[in-house]
């Protein structure tokens, strides 16, 4: 599933020159939008936290999509990603669904955390246009286009175990909630220890991307349509947490 996933990604990315450091990943600046040039990833502790953080060359958040016009289909969604090689099972799915992914998404056309009003207005159902944390599984699906990626699907009729935040929608999908902070060039998301359970050890990657909506509303529901960067160059899942010592 890795060798699927890192080469379907990587046929979306165009091939960069990377210098790796400690702390993370560091990366160059790239031909990319700048909001969405990755230059610095790294997951590190803060308390009962884990900080996922990206540092990009322009300012982070700062472009949003395009309104749809409310429509669902063909709705797209910006996103700053962390993948992972956490089971699926560690984020309250069956295990061994696909690449489990920390994600910050945006997009105007649809609201998928119904349990939070991020724009404190009172209404829980309009905040997609908000940056908001997700958990995603990813898998290949070539509906997606040669080697591409989706949002794995949940087929009608199937229950498979699903967090207690799941928001509804028939993908491998969670909402959170997690605090975050969209600060110049910096991208972070808190993550609670003890709420997730997390192993001793993962190993992770940073990607920014483009998804869609797919216009008939049917598997694949959610492909990935752009990839803007990744961290490593080769989504090699390089960086590890806990930092590894030479």
């Amino acid at each position: 599933m890795k060798k699927l996933l890192l080469s379907s990604l990587i046929a979306l990315a165009a091939s960069q020159a990377f210098a790796h450091g400690p702390g993370g990943i560091h990366a160059e600046k790239s031909a990319t939008k700048a909001a969405f040039d990755l230059v610095h990833t790294r997951v590190f502790k803060d308390g009962t936290h884990l900080v996922f953080e990206q540092v990009v060359a322009g300012t982070a958040g700062a472009e949003k999509p395009v309104s749809n016009g409310g429509k669902f289909a063909t709705a797209e969604v910006l996103s700053y990603v962390w993948p992972t090689t956490l089971d699926s099972a560690v984020i309250g799915f069956d295990g061994k669904k696909g690449i489990v992914a920390l994600a910050l998404t945006a997009h105007p056309d649809f609201d998928d955390t119904p349990l939070y009003d991020e724009n404190n207005d009172g209404n829980l159902a309009n905040d997609g246009d908000d940056w908001h944390s997700h958990w995603v599984v990813l898998t290949p699906d070539e509906s997606c286009g040669p080697k591409g990626l989706k949002v794995r699907d949940i087929p009608k009729g199937e229950t498979p175990k699903v967090p207690k935040t799941w928001p509804g929608a028939p993908i491998y999908i969670d909402s959170p909630g997690y605090d975050f902070n969209l600060k110049k060039n910096t991208v972070t998301i808190r993550v609670p220890l003890k709420e997730v359970g997390f192993p001793t050890d993962f190993n992770y990657d940073g990607v920014t991307a483009a998804l869609k909506v797919n216009a008939n509303l049917h598997n694949p529901l959610l492909c990935v349509v752009n990839v803007y960067d990744v961290a490593s160059g080769d989504l090699s899942l390089p960086a590890t947490w806990p930092e590894k010592t030479k």
